[in-house]
């Protein structure tokens, strides 16, 4: 998926949740709430990485040697499922945000 067509995906899934929890898609709260997803995506994905993985992309961090391309192949290299471990994210955000669960 490319990551314009990513975010915008993002983007329209926040605003169904407002418009779901009956409000208004006002542009300060959509950003909060955009925030926060990719906060809890982006955990989502490191909290299924192997061990090593993690190790190499935290050392890449420390050396100051990470890229883009680093990340995407770590994350084609590892054998997560990445879009399986998305869809879980957005599902768990999806039912803690809806019922009041998500902590601001």
């Amino acid at each position: 998926m490319n990551q314009n067509n990513g975010q915008d995906s993002l983007d329209v899934f926040v605003s169904r949740l407002l418009r779901a929890k009956g409000q208004a898609d006002e542009p300060s709260m959509h950003a909060r709430l955009l925030e926060k997803l990719n906060d809890k995506i982006d955990n989502a994905i490191l909290m299924a990485l192997p061990g090593d993985r993690l190790d190499y992309l935290e050392q890449s961090i420390d050396d100051g040697t990470l890229t883009e391309d680093g990340v995407k192949s770590v994350l084609n290299n590892s054998g997560i499922d990445s879009e399986a471990v998305i869809t879980d994210a957005l599902e768990e955000f999806r039912d803690d945000y809806l019922t009041g669960a998500l902590a601001w």
